[in-house]
């Protein structure tokens, strides 16, 4: 580029010999103009410094966020705000405890009658902080976790909000969640001063609200009955039982959903018999335990189905309950 303007510039001054040998000052002007204007655009970089909170992590990159309801984010570095403008006090934001309400969600926002909606609100600091303090709302199930460095990780949704854009002072913030889920908040303020945080369990019990609470029994044990109780491991058990007379078949099952989606919460297990001899009257029982991500609901359908056989006479029974997993 350099030698195409020099070849420029000199073929100039071969034809202003020619003809302008009086211009040499305001050529070599121009030429000098030229030189120094390429040096700028080489040594102009961008100043980032107002966009980088003390951790390096761009200020405002979370302002909102989400996941899907079977997916959970990575660990989520917390961000820092502005600096504290003239004037703003220097106090870390040392959170007082917080409080959480969870409804119905709203029918514009649930026409399927599934969701809840949680409000975090009363959110207030032991002393005043400055307006570009950001405060952070997690929610995740109960794995949701924080570690030393503020780093948040199994969160399902979250956002950050400053007392600067709160709505006429009051920091709030709410979330669309599934019902009959075990959940948690976290709550992260932090600012250049400090940083501290609350956490809160909850729950939205709709399906459940009237049930039982495990360990519990549905039905009458000298009949029909499902059991929902510890078991010696220290692990939940559902237990079907069943007294019977002489049977010629008998096949009965167990199984635990979820009300709202019907996902199975626990394993389909069931006895079988059809053998060349009766079944000998007694009680007979098939057992199962809750699924690994089972253990994350509140709230569960239990079903026991019994199909006999007896004097070439079938017989059908069912029984199905709800109970609360807390």
């Amino acid at each position: 580029m350099f030698k195409k303007m020099i070849a420029g510039f000199g073929w100039f001054s071969v034809q202003k010999n020619k003809s302008m040998e009086g211009h040499f000052p305001l050529i070599y002007f121009f030429f000098f103009l030229s030189l120094l204007f390429i040096n700028c655009l080489k040594e102009e970089k961008p100043d980032r410094s107002n966009t980088l909170g003390l951790l390096g992590i761009a200020a405002g990159t979370q302002t909102s966020t989400g996941s899907d309801d079977d997916q959970v984010l990575p660990p989520i570095p917390p961000i820092v705000g502005p600096p504290a403008g003239p004037g703003g006090p220097l106090n870390p934001p040392i959170l007082n405890d917080i409080q959480s309400q969870v409804i119905n969600a709203p029918n514009e926002d649930d026409p399927f009658k599934k969701l809840g909606k949680v409000y975090v609100d009363n959110i207030t600091f032991q002393l005043p902080v400055h307006s570009q303090t950001t405060i952070t709302s997690y929610i995740g199930r109960r794995n949701m976790k924080i570690d030393n460095d503020g780093n948040v990780s199994n969160a399902l949704h979250y956002s950050t909000k400053t007392p600067s854009n709160a709505i006429n002072g009051v920091i709030q913030f709410s979330f669309l969640i599934n019902s009959d889920l075990k959940l948690k908040i976290i709550l992260l303020a932090r600012n250049e001063f400090g940083s501290s945080f609350k956490e809160v369990t909850f729950s939205h019990n709709r399906s459940c609200s009237n049930a039982n609470l495990f360990p519990t029994t549905i039905g009458d044990c000298e009949d029909h009955c499902i059991k929902a109780l510890t078991n010696e491991d220290g692990k939940m058990e559902f237990q079907s039982k069943y007294k019977h007379d002489n049977l010629d078949f008998l096949n009965m099952d167990i199984i635990g959903i979820d009300p709202l989606d019907e996902h199975d919460l626990t394993y389909y297990r069931y006895f079988f018999y059809n053998g060349n001899a009766p079944l000998p009257l007694g009680s007979t029982s098939v057992s199962t335990k809750i699924r690994e991500f089972g253990e994350n609901y509140t709230c569960m359908l239990l079903s026991s189905e019994v199909i006999e056989e007896k004097n070439n006479i079938l017989n059908h029974r069912y029984l199905e309950g709800l109970i609360r997993l807390e």
